[in-house]
């Protein structure tokens, strides 16, 4: 039996490019914008992803995976270009 990574993120593909396949989980994402909890957010998104794929792959092993950054309420978005992401890991360091 397979094992396949719900998720097209570059650093979980590296982490587990070893070990998993990959798969694209081409779903809706609820929007962390109209959610209180971002985590629950997260939660709902991962499941969303691994019932996708594993509907694609009814015989392997999935894990479904998803982020949302926040630092003291404030969402951190991925960023639209390196300006932008320079200015977020300023935020976040420390």
């Amino acid at each position: 039996m397979d094992w396949i990574l719900a998720s097209n993120s570059p650093r979980r593909k590296e982490l587990l490019a070893s070990s998993f396949s990959c798969a694209s989980a081409d779903v809706e994402e609820v929007n962390v914008d109209f959610h209180p909890q971002p985590e629950i957010v997260a939660q709902n998104n991962a499941q969303k992803k691994a019932e996708h794929v594993t509907d694609l792959y009814p015989k392997a092993y999935v894990i479904g995976a998803d982020t949302i950054v926040t630092l003291e309420g404030k969402i951190f978005y991925k960023p639209k270009d390196l300006l932008e992401a320079k200015h977020m890991l300023q935020q976040l360091a420390g």
